[in-house]
């Protein structure tokens, strides 16, 4: 259980006495006390005498104003003016609290007794004001009037002349400060009184007021919190039962998690203290912000319980409140499920005792994250509804999730490996070492490559670990699988004859694999029969058997036919196959036809690609996308290569969560197609491009991922004229030529509406796109083939955009921006035209103006046409006619699909007509003859 406590920064608080956490828990909280270091408190460790001057100072008159007294005369002769205790030492003198040990003398490093404790914190309060704590029997009074009042309630130790441990003199404070009130002396009945209280005179020793509530409003509260900050709600609620059919005592801000719902607490805050009716019911309750919740429940847990763990473990509860769940999946049984022993909490008599919660939780998979969520399954969860630490998780892992409210509660999976010895009926495994591993209830055999009630001893005979295991949070396991112990190998087509000291009479041959995941080539033993059956295939076989000597010697044919896999189990093995996969230098993820979803690292991962056939196949590694990209194109920045016949390694991050780790393919430069997205900031026409003497055009001012490429070169028959923009680009790769160009749509922001950051530029959107921390971005204008960082932009967006003639276009990989071109703003006329065969307008001078569009994109544009004449109006009535954009014919009819307005010409009304069409641009909007 856990709450936002001062004590939790202290590494040695489990050192503190348990009669002293409370205590030192307040203390702490309202900063009354520090830790000897920022980490430690030191619980037995000792007080000085300036520091106990310090701590009555804060006591009375709270941190800010005691942190502001200052010392202009020296006290003592043993405290200088300017000591980091004068200030303090001084008040306690001139208020009557603290002595000297001496006329002269404080001894400020002396060790803080007892006694001294005790005298000092009454006279805090207002005793002494009789001086019954001076001369011979002042440590008598001293202890008498101490205990009298209670100050060291909860001390076994007790109290004297020896020095006190810091625990000790930190009960003795709160006692104090929560527990005696303030004092006045009355000379004329010679006795000390509190201050009177609501009804009248006060009676002696009747507390009215103390220094907590007088000097820091603190207030307790004691109940049991029903709904907290870890589950969503603003605030952590204490009620007097376990529902809302209870009084609600208080409202505190004490950030407690999902774990302390129903836990009876004893809150300490500072705010307002609550209000009763003379009925004893709630008027107003307490609110406020905490100081120290201390826990009172006692609390016994059952992970991945039974129903009978579970009925043992209420059998001898007789006051039992029932139905209490933590978590919102209910799909599987309780994860936990915990007895809660609210005894110690002063409860209203009709109010059980003991309460049964219900954790629930479930397996998903933790996925991309951006800087603000990320994703948890399905759901997008902001970071602050994360009430636990996932820096160390990768995306794509496995996690076990419990969602409270609003709050995400996330958590790692385990892993272990073993070979079995048996299963036990309730399916608690057992492995050849003697380690037990129980099963979880969020078992699945969806989740699994092995069901349960098939895990046999052996699978193949030899001495590797057989099975692995994913484990909760307990070391239960959630799924089971051998797919790390399964071999995929690359079928050269190499057979040779075994040398000797063969595994088999039926062996014949050994052949020539490459091990897909080590790229290692791998001789393997193989059957007469297999090697001629088999001649002729090529492809990826299953060799984990022959590797261990399976008398079988028949590697099992894998992934032929679309992808299709000879043996069902293969679907679960880590070895994804696809028929074509296109990978990009931003990384991401491909899905192959069975649906499976792979998130590949486009830096990090390996790519193997295997080269030639018979003994002379080898493999060449690459480290990453750009690495292999490097190898076929060096003349140009292709972002993007097409792989046939590939297969990936990864790894499970439990139920659906895949990662790469390897990428494998055979080389076959006729199946390889590169591939990327170039930038034209201008237009080019077919003179602008430079013929090249050995068969093929260049231009040298386009762009490719931001950069401007030296040469970019296409096959012959492409030169032509291209407008302005992007373009989805192909690459030959045997040619090394670009054999397709494609205009594709691209973003644009053209007003400052279109972007979005924060005030640090931590983060930058555009049109709702989030922008990669490391995305290019090329400033254009005026060619200034400037690269800009992250935060120029956002400078240069905030300030300057909107004085300058500027626009952005950028692109998009993976759910973000990752290319951005700050470019001059480009706006292009569309053309318009009368049809050849119009004669309506035909001889008359008709004047034709047409809106500028952007000239980036490639999507239809609304255009705006006008159409007006000199001296003769078009007609407001009665007829219509049909304007042509490529294959597609709108028709509109007068005056009801047009705006007609009137203009003077030369002193003569004249009409003109304006209507909207749909186009893209480089197209000709063509308007043809009017029907009457």
């Amino acid at each position: 259980a856990s709450a936002d406590n001062k004590l939790d920064d202290y590494t040695d608080a489990k050192d503190i006495g348990e009669a002293y956490v409370e205590a030192v828990g307040v203390m702490t909280g309202l900063e009354i006390v520090d830790g000897m270091t920022e980490t430690t408190i030191d619980p037995t460790a000792t007080y000085t005498r300036e520091q106990a001057a310090k701590i009555i100072a804060y006591m009375v008159l709270g941190k800010s104003a005691a942190d502001s007294l200052t010392c202009t005369v020296a006290p003592f002769d043993d405290v200088a003016a300017d000591r980091w205790s004068a200030g303090y030492i001084s008040f306690c003198v001139e208020q009557g609290i603290i002595d000297g040990m001496t006329d002269t003398t404080f001894e400020p490093t002396g060790t803080l007794t007892g006694f001294q404790w005790a005298k000092m914190l009454l006279s805090a309060v207002g005793f002494n004001a009789n001086g019954e704590f001076t001369g011979d029997s002042w440590s008598l009074n001293t202890a008498r009037v101490a205990h009298s009042v209670g100050l060291f309630t909860g001390d076994a130790a007790g109290a004297d002349h020896i020095a006190l441990q810091r625990q000790q003199a930190m009960l003795y404070a709160f006692n104090t400060l929560t527990k005696v009130g303030l004092v006045t002396y009355s000379e004329s009945m010679g006795d000390y009184f509190y201050s009177y209280s609501k009804l009248g005179v006060g009676e002696r020793f009747t507390p009215e007021d103390t220094l907590a509530v007088s000097v820091f409003k603190l207030y307790s509260v004691e109940g049991i919190i029903t709904a907290n900050e870890g589950m969503g709600n603003k605030t952590t609620d204490v009620r007097t039962d376990y529902n809302t059919d209870g009084a609600l005592l208080a409202t505190v801000n004490a950030d407690t998690d999902a774990y302390m719902l129903y836990h009876g607490v004893r809150v300490w805050f500072t705010g307002s203290d609550t209000v009763y009716n003379r009925d004893g019911s709630v008027r107003t309750e307490a609110k406020g912000t905490a100081v120290y919740v201390n826990d009172l429940a006692k609390t016994t847990t059952l992970e991945c319980p039974s129903k009978e763990e579970r009925e043992n473990l209420y059998k001898d509860v007789d006051d039992l409140y029932y139905g209490l769940t933590v978590g919102n999946d209910r799909t599987h049984d309780a994860y936990e499920v915990a007895l809660i022993d609210n005894s110690a909490v002063d409860l209203p008599a009709n109010i059980e005792d003991n309460a049964q919660v219900y954790y629930q939780m479930s397996l998903t998979t933790l996925g991309d994250r951006d800087k603000t969520t990320v994703e948890i399954g399905t759901a997008d969860v902001k970071y602050d509804n994360i009430w636990t630490n996932i820096d160390d998780i990768e995306n794509g892992e496995g996690v076990i999730t419990m969602i409270a409210g609003t709050v995400y509660y996330v958590y790692e999976v385990g892993a272990t490996s073993g070979s079995v010895e048996k299963v036990a009926k309730n399916g608690d495994i057992t492995l050849t070492d003697g380690t037990v591993i129980e099963k979880s209830v969020l078992y699945t055999d969806a989740g699994s490559a092995v069901d349960v009630d098939d895990v046999i001893t052996t699978v193949h005979d030899h001495n590797a670990p057989n099975y692995s295991f994913v484990l909760d949070t307990h070391g239960h396991y959630v799924a089971i699988g051998d797919n790390e112990y399964r071999t995929l190998g690359y079928w050269t087509g190499d057979l040779r004859a075994p040398l000797s000291d063969t595994w088999s009479s039926d062996v014949e041959y050994e052949a020539l694999f490459i091990d897909v995941e080590s790229g290692e080539p791998v001789y393997v033993p193989v059957t007469r029969e297999w090697a001629k059956n088999n001649a002729h295939y090529g492809g990826y076989y299953d060799i984990t058997d022959e590797l261990y000597g399976d008398a079988r010697f028949a590697p099992v044919r894998q992934f032929y036919g679309y992808g299709a896999e000879n043996t069902d189990d293969w679907q679960y093995v880590n070895y994804v196959y696809f028929d074509e996969v296109t990978l990009d230098v931003n990384g991401w993820h491909e899905t192959n036809w069975r649906g499976v979803d792979v998130t590949y690292d486009a830096d990090e991962d390996t790519i193997r690609i295997a080269v030639g056939t018979g003994e002379d196949a080898h493999t060449d590694s690459y480290n990453g996308v750009a690495d292999l990209l490097a190898d076929y194109s060096d003349s140009f920045n292709a972002n993007s290569i097409t792989l046939h016949n590939v297969v990936m390694v990864t790894t499970e991050s439990s139920f659906g969560g895949l990662t790469a780790t390897v990428i494998f393919a055979p080389q076959n430069e006729n199946d390889v197609v590169l591939s990327g997205i170039v930038f034209f900031p201008e237009g080019i026409d077919k003179d602008d491009w430079n013929s090249v003497s050995t068969g093929y055009y260049s231009y040298d001012s386009a762009y490719v991922n931001g950069l401007e490429a030296d040469d970019f070169n296409i096959a012959k028959e492409l030169a032509g004229d291209y407008l302005p923009g992007f373009y989805n680009f192909k690459i030959d790769a045997e040619t090394m030529l670009v054999e397709d160009l494609e205009r594709i749509s691209i973003g644009t922001v053209a007003t400052k509406d279109g972007f979005k950051t924060d005030n640090n530029n931590s983060w930058i959107r555009l049109n709702g796109t989030l922008v990669a921390d490391d995305a290019v971005i090329a400033d254009l204008r005026d060619n200034k083939e400037e690269l800009l960082s992250f935060t120029e932009l956002a400078s240069f967006m905030k300030n300057d955009f909107t004085s300058e003639d500027a626009q952005l276009v950028y692109t998009t990989s993976g759910n973000k921006v990752v290319v951005i071109y700050v470019v001059d703003s480009n706006y292009v006329t569309p053309s318009v035209k009368f049809a050849d065969s119009n004669t309506t307008w035909d001889g008359t001078d008709y004047e034709i103006s047409v809106a500028p569009v952007n000239a980036w994109l490639n999507d239809d544009q609304v255009v705006e046409v006008t159409i007006s004449n000199d001296t003769v109006g078009v007609g407001t009535s009665g007829y219509s006619f049909t304007v042509s954009v490529g294959s597609t014919e709108y028709t509109y009819n007068v005056p009801g699909d047009v705006t007609l307005s009137e203009v003077t010409v030369g002193g003569t009304n004249v009409e003109s007509l304006t209507f909207e069409v749909k186009a893209t641009v480089g197209e000709t909007i063509v308007i043809n003859d009017y029907v009457a």
